[in-house]
């Protein structure tokens, strides 16, 4: 029965009715405190706000009943709303402990409504949100067997100013007094999460991990992030900033029962307590189990379009859980007040924790030195700190305030924490990120230059990638002159690697159709070694060789490409091998694989292609995320391996691209006469050059003074003519090579016709690159001045010139009419694909010459372990 709210008189009502329709809100903290759940109460004010400024006629109720009103076994509730005029409502709650397991004592309700309609009807509406909704249900202990409900009266008063109801967050008392109206906090603006939600205490990280381990078997590179939210949500007041990003960068994993102290003299000591490396412990417990979901997921997927589905870039975890951080600490809601002015400025969020990230990275001294030129990797965008922010706070209101045309757009119920962004902080938000950046630049260059470099100084380099520098140099410009020319940190090509004077083609290049490519007498001798010196120590490699043989790249689970070298590299693990023994590894890995990068689509066909790029990049992932390496390993080689399997990914890619079949013709003549037009020389002189050996001639020029290279000797003053000699002559190779390349080319319509095809191949691109790499390979690198040259030098130059011939074809067409209307954009595509392939080819095979010339120059025993 309902109360009839028009009438003045007083009326009585069913207890039973009330009870299924009015809202109960009662201190429920104590059920929620010791499973760390959080109260259904906490964003009721956002569903239903209790307060309407337009309602003034205010009528108090008080609800009494007995036992017999209410079933005492069904006392299990759902939240309800009230639709009805303003009624005040307060709980209040004394429980008798003689009597605590059958009466749970006097209840008083006084309520106010939020919403007005025509009709007094009360209405239902479930407040659960959907991320706590298996969590939020909560069971109310009997009512008392004494309830009444009657009407005690009118009041005309202004309606009060609500906040959000919160429960006690006292788990331990035994009688409750809460009245819906009445501010919790003494002064507006207190912060809910110092005050009123009780932060979870990790006591065992372990266990506390694994409340939320049953959801990562849904966790995905599309989810991953509300996950770590929900694993900070409770707990991120026990995790310090420095040791978590410490613990994220640092490149010796700290330990949890140490004082932190770093060796930079602008780093200050840092102490962890108890509480803090149980925390850093739980963190640790989080990436350790992000460490191991790819493995996880390809042991249950196998096809690699499953794999991408599934996986998540372990870097994306690290600096997401650094952000998700860095915001809970650096901001604090405040319970919901419309006479507060708690707001703060969204763009400011950004800055905050932008300004934070590039503090924690200049104080932590390895982080920065290992990563100097990629700082900005460990920061988010602007879009994606606000998605997390959305995260954090789902219920949260954003506001543009301001005068027209200067407003901006503020977080409305949140503040700084002002131990974290402290007024140092707060003086730079006038700033732009630019700016910001050019700031921490700048004070980064401060720091002390002689700790950097005694850092690099100890860092241990493997004998692979080493300069040839002596230690005993006295004179200080030759030094000055070896050490501006620098290996890569990541290769195999040193300074003084030279191509070989053999043929070091990786594969023969008459093949027929539907034949896979066969390993050249160079490629076959070099894995032959490896192979053998590998079976020394337990690993066969035959099988996977043989399925490349015949095509079969996926090979089943044993025999792919991924599981052989995951299987083959912890063996060598286990075995404590040195890191020689890795290269042997790699480089048959390398010489099995890259013939069938370069090979065409009538040599394997292109669902075969397709299936050599997945086993390629499911390699790629297990080597960066699965694999178990020791603490003492240096994977630099590793990294260097991985990083030529990624140019073979782009190369294959490559060579399946098509040009559209009715230009395939005219764009192959117009690079034919492109070509001869640039190797016209205007004029009888012989001193004149054609502009294609200028290209060349500038080129290398470039090169030689870029990497301070000389053709005789560096310590000795060299005559001019002989420079200029051996200048003029790799130009003429290269030139001629050029040249050959060309008049094979224009035979190519005259074959296509021959064979009874209409078009041109659609894959020109491919077509042509295969004609440069023969007479790459027969003409260019068995000519005595290649001997002289770098491969770091050579590959410069080519690269240069490269880059030259897709602007000159593109300059080609500004002033002109094309025949066809998509021959601009076919020619541009041809030449770019075409530029594209050399630069990725001549990459590889330079990092595989440079990596199986330095395993011949190993001491015999170390092949004959």
């Amino acid at each position: 029965m309902e109360p009839n709210v028009h009438e003045p008189k007083s009326e009585n009502i069913s207890s039973g009715a009330i009870l299924n329709d009015i809202t109960i809100e009662q201190n429920i903290s104590s059920q929620f405190s010791s499973s760390n759940l959080t109260s259904p109460f906490d964003n009721a004010h956002l569903q239903n706000p209790l307060e309407n400024p337009f309602l003034s006629n205010h009528r108090t109720y008080t609800l009494k009943s007995s036992a017999n009103d209410c079933n005492r076994s069904n006392s299990e509730f759902r939240i309800h709303s009230l639709s009805t005029s303003c009624l005040k409502y307060t709980l209040e709650t004394n429980t008798d402990p003689l009597s605590a397991s059958e009466v749970f004592g006097d209840v008083d309700l006084i309520g106010t409504s939020c919403q007005m309609k025509q009709n007094s009807v009360l209405s239902e509406s479930n407040l659960l949100e959907e991320w706590d909704q298996s969590l939020n249900r909560f069971v109310l202990p009997p009512p008392s067997p004494h309830l009444a409900f009657g009407r005690t009266g009118n009041r005309e008063e202004p309606p009060p100013k609500l906040p959000n109801p919160v429960p006690s967050t006292n788990s331990e008392e035994e009688n409750h007094s809460f009245t819906i109206g009445e501010s919790v906090g003494e002064s507006l603006g207190r912060p809910l999460g110092k005050s009123h939600i009780s932060a979870t205490k990790i006591l065992n990280p372990k266990s506390e991990f694994q409340k939320l381990a049953p959801f990562l078997k849904d966790v995905n590179s599309n989810n991953f992030a509300r996950f770590l939210v929900r694993c900070l949500k409770d707990c991120h007041q026990q995790i310090p900033i420095f040791g978590l990003f410490q613990l994220l960068y640092s490149d010796k994993y700290p330990e949890y029962d140490y004082s932190s102290q770093s060796s930079g003299s602008h780093v200050e000591n840092t102490s962890f307590c108890e509480s803090e490396r149980k925390g850093l412990q739980y963190c640790d417990i989080i990436l350790e189990r992000f460490r191991n979901i790819p493995a996880r997921r390809v042991a249950k997927q196998t096809t690699i379009q499953k794999y991408q589905l599934a996986g998540i870039s372990f870097h994306e975890v690290l600096r997401t859980l650094a952000a998700i951080k860095i915001i809970f600490s650096s901001v604090v809601e405040l319970e919901y007040n419309s006479m507060s002015d708690s707001r703060v400025e969204r763009a400011s969020v950004y800055k905050v924790y932008f300004v934070i990230c590039q503090m924690l990275i200049q104080r932590h001294t390895a982080s920065r030195i290992s990563s100097t030129n990629s700082n900005e990797t460990l920061i988010l965008s602007n879009s994606s700190v606000g998605k997390l922010m959305k995260l954090i706070y789902p219920n949260l209101m954003t506001r543009r305030l301001g005068k027209r045309g200067n407003s901006k757009y503020y977080y409305i119920g949140l503040a700084w924490n002002q131990e974290i962004v402290t007024k140092e902080v707060l003086a730079l938000l006038d700033l732009d990120i630019p700016s910001l950046r050019q700031h921490f630049s700048r004070a980064a260059e401060k720091l002390d230059k002689r700790s950097l470099s005694e850092s690099y100084t100890n860092t241990k380099i493997p004998q692979i990638i080493q300069t040839n520098v002596s230690k005993g140099v006295s004179n200080p410009s030759v030094t000055h002159s070896k050490m501006r020319w620098k290996t890569p940190p990541h290769s195999f090509v040193e300074v003084s690697s030279t191509y070989p004077e053999s043929d070091c083609s990786p594969r023969l290049w008459k093949t027929k159709t539907n034949q896979v490519p066969q390993k050249s007498q160079w490629s076959k001798e070099t894995m032959g070694k490896s192979v053998l010196f590998l079976r020394a120590y337990n690993i066969d490699l035959d099988p996977l060789i043989e399925n490349f043989s015949k095509g079969n790249f996926c090979g089943g689970h044993q025999k792919s490409l991924a599981s052989t070298f995951f299987r083959a590299m912890s063996t060598l693990h286990s075995s404590k091998s040195e890191e020689d023994t890795y290269m042997h590894l790699y480089v048959v890995i390398l010489l099995l694989v890259f013939p069938m990068v370069i090979s065409s689509e009538d040599e394997i066909p292109r669902y075969g292609k397709l299936e050599l790029r997945s086993s390629i990049q499911q390699c790629i992932h297990q080597s960066e995320y699965d694999m178990p390496l020791p603490s003492d390993f240096d994977n630099r080689s590793l990294r260097a391996f991985t990083g030529i399997l990624r140019s073979m990914l782009h190369l294959v890619d490559l060579t399946m691209t098509k040009i559209q079949a009715d230009c395939t013709e005219l764009v192959l003549n117009k690079m034919v006469r492109e070509l001869e037009t640039s190797s016209l020389v205007q004029g009888k002189d012989s001193k004149i050059h054609s502009p294609l050996e200028k290209y060349h001639l500038d080129s290398i020029i470039l090169t030689m003074k870029a990497l301070d290279f000389k053709f005789g000797d560096p310590t000795s003053e060299t005559d001019e003519i002989y420079e200029i000699d051996h200048i003029s002559s790799l130009a003429k190779v290269l030139v001629k090579s050029i040249n050959m390349t060309k008049d094979t080319m224009s035979v190519i319509p005259t074959i296509t016709r021959s064979e009874g095809l209409k078009h041109v191949p659609e894959d020109l691109p491919y077509q042509v690159f295969i004609i440069g790499l023969k007479f790459f390979h027969e003409f260019t690198l068995v000519d005595p001045i290649m001997l002289k040259v770098p491969i770091a030098v050579f590959n410069s130059i080519w690269c240069h010139v490269s880059n030259l011939v897709p602007a000159c074809n593109f300059e080609g067409f500004l002033n002109t009419t094309s025949c066809h209307p998509q021959l601009p954009k076919e020619s541009f595509k041809c030449c770019w694909v075409l530029c594209s392939m050399i630069q990725e080819y001549l990459k590889i095979l330079s990092e595989i010459v440079a990596l199986s010339t330095a395993l011949r120059k190993l001491p015999e025993k170390s092949w004959m372990k």
